[in-house]
């Protein structure tokens, strides 16, 4: 049976201490209705009433879909959307009949009576409320998610993943026994077509109300689909043909491996050439129709409603846009433009000796310009006597070793630069960075190459010591440090992969509970957090992780700008890409990747955006009733302790400690 949070509750006689948990307060709101009028049971029988609904709720959950494991959050952590987008998931009917039998539970829970505090099953009772509230409170704001995968409008993943298990199948057959279970890969099989059936017909109903993907995901898909042997019954005669053939006497395959390939062909064989057809019609429908967009005005609002919690729409997720990239553009040049000479020494009259460098029009061309001008971060502080005419005792001497790459030198003085400021920033100790560098030969590869990411996601890691991480100096070597910088702290320093790891492991935190979030706490807690630290000083002698925490934001608006344009059809492709070429500096062939990101997750920009935007309010607020009392490492921790949600449910929460804090 899979662990839950039920797993936590005891046999009968078996006494719980009182504990903190999340929900409590939520519970509370409830009491009423968990309370009967009358007919009220003896204690005994109440508790007994109750614990058989308790294993009525575990054998519901076990049958609800998987959530995402563990080891996948945070990863792949260099794009937020393609974090998201590699989750495999179910199907999103699967999580709303989940949410719905979730909001029946709850119903059903709240006409149990009471336990008394002393009852040995108190704490799972609130535990269990707690979290079945919040359940339906997620829900009841539009964006109820599992693993940040839940409610997307376009079934990308519903597709990929589905057909990814049937890659791995013929992977499993070719390699025989040594694969694996072979009987649960049989065992799966009806499953694995259902889930392939299910992908198609999502297409298909899709299509019938006036959505699909975009050609170019279209087209990926069905590349993707055409090297699989499974894709049609020719293709699969063939393989099956070589397969046989490779039987070897020494070593017959066994009667389990024999029943998976003969039950391939019905089960599985039919239901890919069905999805591959419906794709291929799907984009020939694209290729024959004259449209800008894969949305009407009306579902791409309700698609920025969903992700945003109700909190914004199309047009007033452009207009903050618009009007934010603005205001940062003018703010980053300028910090560009005061930075550009602050390094130069000063003569004697008091001018400073500039080397007549001008700052380039391309935002990425005037940082990595910078870089090699100037240092990243001021020099570590002289060593001083330490009284007395005592010297203080001198740095051991480096090991003796190959000289670090210089861009590497670079981040890893910022990381430590930085590393004060982010002590105090909330309640909950952040760990480290162990940076490792990573230098390619050249003489290894054909011609150089640049890496895609900064470092590999690290499969796995304890969100309690240093994150292990291997730094790419190629990477390095070709964007402006800066951002690289800033892309750790968005991340780790205290990101959302970070948080969502931490948070998945909390044990006060109901598992139902860690399950659920919100884009637009997710998304924009990242956003906002990097912006703390240069409110608070931390890039004060620093303009380059100032201007590059600018030009962060620029892109995540200038993106909620070019999203909105598009997806509702003002803005053509083209124009699209001219916007964020010109602001932000980068190659049409990104500015292009960024759009096709776009078809595939609408909203999420807009969702970051909002997200920005309501946790810089509620900080403002705080700091408006609060003002020298506002503590920010307190604050934060409000914020942060119940996990991600629904931010109408942060906002409530900032209000009622705001009130806490004034009496």
């Amino acid at each position: 049976m899979r662990l839950s949070f039920f797993s936590k509750l005891p046999l009968s006689g078996e006494k719980l201490s009182r504990t903190s948990l999340l929900g409590c307060s939520l519970a509370v709101l409830a009491l009423s209705a968990c309370q009967q009028e009358s007919g009220a049971l003896s204690p005994e029988a109440a508790t007994v009433q109750r614990e058989q609904f308790y294993v009525e709720l575990e054998q519901m959950e076990a049958r609800l879909p998987e959530a995402v494991a563990n080891y996948r959050y945070g990863r792949p952590a260099w794009n937020s959307r393609s974090w998201v987008r590699n989750s495999g998931v179910p199907a999103t009917g699967e999580f709303e009949d989940a949410r719905v039998r979730r909001i029946i539970a709850l119903e059903n829970l709240s006409e149990f009576q009471v336990p008394m505090e002393d009852d040995p099953d108190f704490s799972p009772f609130w535990e269990i409320h707690g979290a079945y509230v919040r359940a339906v409170q997620t829900a009841r704001f539009g964006y109820g998610q599992v693993g940040l995968s839940y409610s997307r409008p376009y079934p990308a993943d519903h597709v990929s993943t589905p057909f990814a298990d049937v890659l791995s199948l013929q992977r499993s057959l070719e390699a025989g026994e040594g694969s694996g279970d072979i009987p649960s890969l049989l065992a799966r099989l009806p499953e694995m077509a259902n889930d392939l059936q299910n992908a198609r017909r999502r297409l298909e109903f899709d299509s019938a109300a006036g959505i699909s993907p975009p050609p170019e995901v279209l087209t990926l898909m069905i590349a993707s689909m055409n090297t699989s042997a499974f894709r049609s019954e020719d293709s699969y005669a063939e393989w099956d043909q070589r397969w046989r053939a490779a039987e070897v006497e020494e070593m017959p395959y066994s009667d389990w491996i024999l029943e998976l390939e003969e039950s391939v062909e019905p089960m599985i064989v039919p239901e890919v050439d069905a999805l591959l057809a419906t794709l291929n019609d799907l984009l020939q429908d694209w290729q024959t129709t004259d449209r800008l967009s894969t949305f009407s005005p009306d579902y791409y609002d309700a698609v920025i409603s969903q992700a945003t919690s109700g909190l914004s729409d199309a047009a007033a997720c452009q207009a903050d846009a618009r009007r934010l990239s603005e205001s940062t553009l003018e703010r980053l040049n300028d910090t560009i433009e005061l930075g550009w000479h602050a390094h130069a020494e000063i003569d004697e009259d008091g001018n400073r000796l500039e080397d007549g460098v001008a700052v380039p029009g391309n935002l990425l061309a005037a940082l990595q310009l910078w870089q090699t001008r100037a240092p990243l971060v001021p020099p570590p502080p002289a060593e001083t006597d330490l009284g007395e005419g005592e010297p203080s005792t001198p740095a051991p001497p480096p090991e003796p070793g190959p000289a670090l790459p210089t861009s590497f030198v670079q981040l890893q003085e910022a990381i430590d630069y930085l590393e004060p400021y982010l002590s105090a920033y909330s309640v909950q100790r952040l760990p480290g960075l162990a940076l490792t560098p990573v230098i390619i030969d050249p003489t290894l590869r054909p011609a150089p190459a640049v890496p895609s990411r900064l470092y590999p996601e690290p499969r796995y890691y304890d969100p309690d010591q240093p994150v292990p991480l291997s730094v790419s100096v190629d990477y390095l070597n070709a964007h402006p440090v800066a951002l690289s910088v800033e892309h750790l702290l968005a991340v780790f320093y205290p990101g959302h992969a970070l948080r969502e790891r931490r948070e998945i492991e909390r044990e006060d935190i109901p598992m139902l509970a860690r399950r659920i979030h919100s884009a637009a706490f997710d998304y924009g807690w990242s956003l906002y957090a990097v912006s703390v630290l240069s409110q608070r000083g931390a890039f004060n002698d620093t303009p380059q992780l100032e201007a590059a925490m600018l030009y962060a934001r620029l892109s995540a608006f200038t993106e909620a700008e070019a999203e909105t344009g598009l997806l509702t059809g003002e803005l053509s492709e083209a124009d699209a890409i001219n916007l964020m070429t010109f602001r932000l500096g980068i190659s049409q062939s990104e500015a292009l990747r960024r759009l096709n990101v776009f078809r595939v997750e609408p909203g999420l920009s807009c969702a970051a955006l909002e997200g920005y935007l309501q946790f810089t309010r509620m900080r403002e607020r705080a700091g408006g009733v609060l003002g020298n009392r506002l503590n920010i490492r307190e604050f934060h921790n409000v914020l942060l302790e119940q996990g991600s949600r629904p931010l109408q449910l942060v906002e409530r929460d900032v209000d009622d400690w705001i009130a806490d804090q004034v009496n």
